[in-house]
């Protein structure tokens, strides 16, 4: 065993292996799931016999995506009622941790009416066009979900994790001037919106909807003081 897997990481594979098998227990098996524990199996040998040091992360990875993204649908989680499309599992296709938390935060809001997922890119997708000399060049994005709030509609773009107390994060350098763009969308539309990011220390979810900073306290408010 690689001095850099200890044993209470091995177990807590482990643990994540067995409740894999749960819920396959409960879903019932076809040809997929048998594939699945079959490799399953194999990973868990290699955990028990030291084998999987090396790829020790890459099996980790793909175990969380397992539990985070298709667990739930095998155990029968019910479908998200607000989201748009009909029988629309939260974790039916791969989420950030931030879009997980909003849909969820969504799901149980009693003002919230429905809200729409977006496409990340293409042009059957609701996109607004940023043309900043910042970006060199004109582009798109697209924002994350339109949310429906007591009939009024916002426009929503989740993000990364943030710091409201300036600790360091991972950041979209082009965050600001598309964060204007969509203000400017907002309003020329009279809508709502702004970006939705989750504080990595107190871990609530929170909005920037006018000032936008990147790490720093100014301009972020509670979502669930704002709807």
């Amino acid at each position: 065993m690689s001095a850099n897997v200890s044993k209470q990481e091995c177990r807590e594979l482990t643990k994540k292996i067995n409740l894999i098998r749960k819920y396959i227990a409960r879903a019932g098996q076809d040809e997929n799931t048998c594939i699945l524990l079959t490799w399953l199996s194999g990973m868990e040998k290699e955990i028990n016999t030291g084998e999987a040091a090396s790829v020790f992360g890459e099996y980790r990875k793909a175990l969380d995506e397992i539990l985070e993204t298709y667990t739930p649908v095998l155990n029968g989680k019910k479908p998200l009622s607000k989201n748009v499309y009909k029988d629309c599992r939260g974790s039916a296709k791969a989420r950030s941790v931030v879009e997980k938390e909003f849909e969820r935060y969504c799901e149980n809001n009693r003002n919230v009416d429905w809200f729409y997922r977006n496409g990340d890119s293409g042009q059957r997708y609701f996109c607004i066009v940023c043309d900043d000399e910042t970006m060199e060049q004109q582009h798109t994005f697209c924002p994350d979900y339109v949310v429906s709030v007591k009939t009024k509609i916002w426009i929503i773009k989740t993000g990364e994790r943030f710091s409201r107390t300036g600790g360091g994060t991972e950041k979209d350098s082009f965050s600001s001037p598309k964060f204007q763009y969509l203000v400017t969308y907002i309003r020329q539309n009279n809508l709502r919106g702004g970006f939705v990011r989750k504080d990595s220390e107190s871990g609530g979810l929170f909005i920037c909807q006018t000032g936008y900073r990147d790490e720093t306290g100014g301009g972020w408010e509670l979502l669930t003081e704002v709807f």
